[in-house]
């Protein structure tokens, strides 16, 4: 595992409890664990686990490893549940609502906590 851009106290922390948190509850299921780096963005500030292999990004959330999504049309970013929180479907792009959907559905995330998406 390779750490990028990691150079802070803060940066080096936040990458140990991303560590833990693989140790302890392992991988959200679409990521592979072969090729995988702890990164920094600078512009954002977020350090973030990240699988080479098919692109998957992970946050730490509740001391667990969630993915973290960016839409295909308007680049809209974070977990699905803030992706579902903060988005109406009807002020969206289909494409948008088609993925948001489809990592619900893969995440099992019930719709109907959502009551935007829900019907």
């Amino acid at each position: 595992m390779r750490l990028n851009n990691i150079k802070s106290h803060r940066e080096i922390e936040i990458a140990r409890d991303i560590l833990t948190a693989y140790l302890e509850h392992g991988l959200p299921d679409d990521m592979d664990s072969d090729n995988l780096s702890i990164e920094f963005n600078e512009k954002s500030g977020c350090v973030f686990l990240h699988d080479n292999n098919g692109g998957f990004v992970a946050i730490l959330e509740e001391g667990k490893l969630v993915q973290f999504y960016s839409t295909p049309y308007h680049g809209l970013e974070g977990t699905i549940d803030t992706l579902l929180t903060k988005n109406n479907p009807d002020d969206l792009n289909a494409e948008d609502v088609d993925y948001i959907r489809e990592r619900a559905k893969n995440d099992k995330v019930d719709l109907s906590e959502y009551p935007a998406w829900s019907k």
